[in-house]
């Protein structure tokens, strides 16, 4: 670089010069690019400003370059930055495709599992154990997954279950018909061969009503029809009603109920779930057994207890007895498709209850209904 002395001269227009050194002068600092005067293919780069001492102005100094100079270095600097540039990117860009393979990989994982469980394969699993995000998006997933499972399973049993349950009463049915069409039956034959088709038909006809009913309560679809009623009457109605049947068995039925019991409910909902409960008594119990029935008030609730000294049942299956279509496999002779106590227990949990069973082998079973009181 050169400071301006008298080499000012050689370039430049004198008009330009005397007016860059009155602006430098003046305080102001200036930088331009302009030509040599005696090459006017050669450009310079000048920058001028003002020299002071204190806050006096005592002179003008001028800085200059050739602009190809500087185009130069630039050119270096510009080299220097690709290398550099290459230099990071390379390494960089096997980093982040490592990187971005382990982050896309689950969620291509889980695509696949996604498309696997959509044509039925509801076994399929995501396998990321990270504790991280991805780990519990991957966790979700797979709890999806496995609900979806179970559910499966759930239908194709319902399913095979509900087959199983219409099969046997259609069989009869047909061979019952089948002998009347033949005509190879005597008179009292077909009487009672008409009656096995009847009774055949009218559980398959209440086997239907209950698959309804269960569909409703799924779905919300049942509507109910409260009023202020009083479960004590309720209740032994509901006994008395159910009396001939305890009679038929030689089994003993007793009530224990408080008075005043009134609660909001639907008095007909709350009376199948009380005749399922003492039908299975009648059904699942010895002759001689006792049974008894009780309603009492506590912690703002009202208690129904439906409770017998008969066999009892395991604890596994005791847990099992509101499932839908199970029944016990001492149960299996007996009628019934299992939907009763599924029934019960949709019909209590829309009041605002609960519904519970307590069994141990050769004490007993004994079932629990809570209701709200108010």
């Amino acid at each position: 670089m050169n400071y301006m002395k008298g080499d000012l001269l050689n370039f430049g227009e004198q008009p330009a010069i005397n007016r860059w050194v009155k602006q430098v002068q003046d305080g102001r600092e200036m930088n331009l690019i302009a030509p040599f005067q005696e090459n006017d293919e050669e450009r310079m780069l000048i920058v001028g400003f003002p020299l002071r001492y204190g806050k006096v102005i005592e002179a003008a100094a001028f800085v200059y370059t050739p602009v190809s100079n500087i185009q130069s270095l630039t050119g270096r600097i510009d080299r220097i930055l690709v290398l550099v540039s290459l230099g990071i990117t390379v390494p960089v860009g096997f980093i982040l495709f490592f990187v971005s393979r382990r982050f896309v990989r689950p969620f291509k994982d889980m695509r696949q599992a996604a498309a696997s469980i959509a044509e039925g394969n509801f076994s399929e699993r995501v396998l990321y154990k990270e504790n991280d995000e991805l780990g519990d998006l991957a966790s979700s997933f797979n709890g999806m997954a496995e609900k979806l499972e179970r559910v499966e399973t759930s239908r194709r049993q319902f399913i095979s279950e509900i087959s199983h349950e219409l099969r046997t009463p259609l069989t009869t049915v047909r061979a019952s018909l089948q002998g009347l069409a033949d005509g190879i039956l005597s008179e009292e034959e077909e009487r009672e061969f008409t009656q096995i088709a009847l009774k055949e038909t009218r559980r398959m006809s209440q086997l239907i009503e209950d698959l309804l009913q269960l569909s409703a309560f799924e779905e919300s679809h049942v509507q109910l029809n409260k009023e202020r009623t009083d479960l004590a009457a309720l209740v032994r109605e509901t006994v008395q009603q159910m009396r001939s049947r305890f009679d038929e068995k030689t089994m003993e039925v007793r009530t224990d109920v408080a008075g005043g019991a009134f609660a909001d409910v639907d008095p007909d909902r709350i009376r199948q779930v009380l005749l399922n409960l003492l039908d299975n008594a009648v059904k699942h119990n010895p002759p001689g057994t006792k049974v008894c029935v009780t309603l009492a008030d506590r912690a703002d609730a009202w208690h129904i207890a439906v409770c017998d000294n008969g066999p009892g049942v395991p604890a596994d299956v005791a847990d099992k007895l509101f499932d839908r279509l199970y029944k016990a496999d001492s149960s299996r002779h007996t009628q019934g498709a299992g939907l009763g106590l599924t029934i019960a227990k949709y019909i209590v949990e829309a009041h605002g209850g609960t519904i519970s069973v307590e069994s141990e082998i050769g004490e007993g079973t004994c079932f629990r209904v809570t209701l709200p009181s108010s």
